[in-house]
Parts: structure tokens; C-alpha cells; sequence
């Protein structure tokens, strides 16, 4: 269920973005109060309300303890895009993960908010429309209405 609803058309991306950002922002945290990356994924992974991510996250943290990099077993687990794993490997090459995340956070909510932003616009129009719609079918049912009257006098 979990992974259908991030794979959704137009509703997926924005359910995803929405648990990235508190994924980026809860390793970041983690990061800036000198938590291991480990205890830090561990942390972010009670943040996210997503089953899949979640189940996803602790195979990351799995990873993470088996010797992989950050980058490497968020990379393999699919939890972020090409951004995503470009800055964390940025980051891990220049000791500014923590700083990355953060980045990633700010480019992620962006992204949240244009899509929100599309989102609100289009079912604004689309209930606009069903309004415009159901005032053109009644003024056509008063309209055949009075002409039925005029028409059995």
C-alpha cells in the first residue's frame, strides 16, 4: 500500500518529497548534534510515517553498518533520486554531509511547494468547472422547463 501511494500519478511524487524532506532535515539534526550516521538514520527512520521508506531506511542502516557509505546505502535502497545521492557523495568526499543534507532539505521543500501550489491550482479550476457545469445544467433544465410550458399552451 505504502509504495503504491508514492508511485502514485501527480499525488506520488509530493507523499515522497513530503518524507525526504523530514528524512534530509531528522540526518541533518542527528549530524549537527554529533550523532553517528548510523544512530542518525536509526532516529530519521521513527520520523518517517511511510511503511515502505521506513522498511527501506532500516535496510540503509543495515547497509550503513556493513561498511557502505551514506551515499552508497541510501543509493542502493533507492530512497533518494540522482540529486539526492550526487549531494550526499558531495558532501562525503568534502566531510560536509551534514551541510548537504540540509541543501537537499531547502531543494526538496521547493519542490514540495511548486507541486502543492499545482496541485491547489487544478483542483481549484476542476471544481470551478463541475460549478459552471451543474449552473449550465439547471439554467438548461429551467430553460426546458418554461419552453415545455409555452409549448402545451
Amino acid at each position: 500500500y505504502d509504495y503504491v501511494m508514492l508511485h502514485l500519478p501527480f499525488f506520488g511524487r509530493p507523499r515522497k518529497l513530503s518524507a525526504l524532506i523530514r528524512l534530509s532535515e531528522t540526518l541533518y539534526l542527528g549530524l549537527q548534534n554529533t550523532m553517528p550516521m548510523h544512530q542518525a538514520m536509526y532516529l530519521a527512520h521513527k520520523a518517517i510515517h511511510n511503511g515502505y521508506l521506513k522498511k527501506q531506511l532500516l535496510g540503509a542502516c543495515e547497509d550503513l553498518n556493513h561498511g557502505l557509505s551514506c551515499s552508497q546505502a541510501l543509493k542502493s535502497r533507492k530512497l533518494f533520486d540522482s540529486l539526492g545521492i550526487h549531494l550526499l557523495e558531495m558532501g562525503e568526499q568534502s566531510n560536509q554531509i551534514a551541510a548537504s543534507l540540509k541543501n537537499l532539505s531547502t531543494i526538496y521543500q521547493a519542490e514540495y511547494e511548486a507541486r502543492s501550489i499545482l496541485i491547489r491550482n487544478i483542483i481549484t479550476i476542476i471544481v470551478m468547472m463541475l460549478a459552471v457545469g451543474l449552473m449550465l445544467f439547471y439554467t438548461l433544465g429551467i430553460y426546458f422547463g418554461i419552453f415545455s410550458l409555452f409549448r402545451g399552451a
